[in-house]
């Protein structure tokens, strides 16, 4: 899949993105377009509704991108404003399982 010239999407295959403020706007589309270029995601924001539903699109995204890449998506309710919820080593060992 080329992206009208910008980048290959290709160098995104089986990479992984952590991206934050996933439940809405442009981290809701960000996780979207990553998982259908064949992205793995772990999508972070502090609403578990609304997380849950683009971690849903996100993997039928990636069904419809039929890379044949990717599209494994963990969900990780998290306040990057609240330093304790972010530093949390609990939340961290989450990612790294997510990311292994």
């Amino acid at each position: 899949i080329i992206m009208a010239g910008i980048f290959s999407t290709s160098r995104l295959f089986n990479k992984t993105a952590l991206i934050t403020g996933a439940s809405g706007g442009i981290g809701a589309a960000t996780a979207i377009l990553f998982a259908r270029a064949g992205a793995n995601v772990i999508i972070s924001a502090r609403r578990k509704e609304q997380l849950a539903k683009v971690a849903e699109q996100a993997r039928q995204a990636n069904k419809e991108g039929q890379t044949g890449q990717g599209g494994k998506v963990f969900e990780l309710i998290l306040d990057v404003s609240d330093r304790r919820s972010a530093d949390s080593e609990s939340r961290l060992m989450d990612v790294a399982e997510a990311i292994w």
